[in-house]
């Protein structure tokens, strides 16, 4: 299954280990609020990050990068719930990469995620055949290469950010077997073409995943609530 539209928001932190909340909220309110939105399509939420890379990690499936843009996405980040609000403080490490989807190749979805962060010698440096040859290595399912847009708009809050240089693209490499991707990781620069340096190589494993379509039979109960919880 390819990953739907032509564009993700990929975003990584960690969290105040303090925070037992943590991926309770992210599953009942934070990806079903952005789903709301429009031109989200889907949600994929990563957990347990093995690499240099921060533990969470999740993708959102755009249709384009309009959606980043919109008045209702600005004022959802703009006007967090009371839960929400409680959890900016305790998020870490936080990067946020919108991308224009280059590559997407593959048949289902993997159960875990090897994500590089890519730089390239230059632009002609991508060559989508040397990605989607991924896919012919006995672990590997899907490959998404998505190239990093430097235009889009800042979030409208502080938070912890991960303080690195910015990449040029995402490269995720999705597969049934965490070991078995560990192993094919030797393979991957040999079938990649040259001009195109991967690092930050982290492991994850795929804990959720959600469509636009079911957003709104995900809402919270009141013994999810934050009020209830405080």
């Amino acid at each position: 299954m390819t990953m739907p539209g032509t564009a993700i928001l990929a975003l990584w932190n960690d969290c105040n280990p303090t925070r037992e909340d943590y991926s309770l909220w992210h599953t009942r309110e934070h990806v079903p609020q952005r789903l709301s939105m429009p031109g989200f399509i889907r949600a994929y939420r990563y957990c347990d990050g093995d690499g240099s890379l921060p533990k969470y990690f999740t993708v959102y499936a755009l249709v384009n990068l309009d959606p980043l843009e919109t008045e209702a996405y600005r004022h959802l980040l703009a006007n967090p719930t009371r839960w929400s609000a409680s959890m900016r403080p305790d998020i870490e490490r936080y990067l946020r990469l919108p991308c224009s989807v280059r590559v997407s190749s593959g048949v289902g979805i993997g159960g875990f995620a090897l994500v590089y962060l890519v730089k390239l010698a230059g632009h002609d440096a991508i060559e989508a055949g040397s990605f989607a040859r991924l896919t012919e290595l006995p672990a590997i399912t899907a490959v998404r290469y998505a190239a990093v847009d430097r235009d889009s708009p800042a979030i409208p809050f502080t938070i912890a950010k991960e303080q690195r240089e910015a990449p040029d693209g995402v490269l995720i490499i999705e597969g049934y077997d965490v070991e078995m991707l560990r192993a094919a990781r030797s393979l991957i620069d040999t079938l990649l073409n040259r001009g195109i340096t991967l690092s930050d190589a982290t492991f994850y494993k795929l804990a959720y995943v959600m469509n636009s379509d079911e957003w709104e039979n995900a809402r919270p109960s009141s013994s999810f609530e934050f009020e209830a919880r405080s």
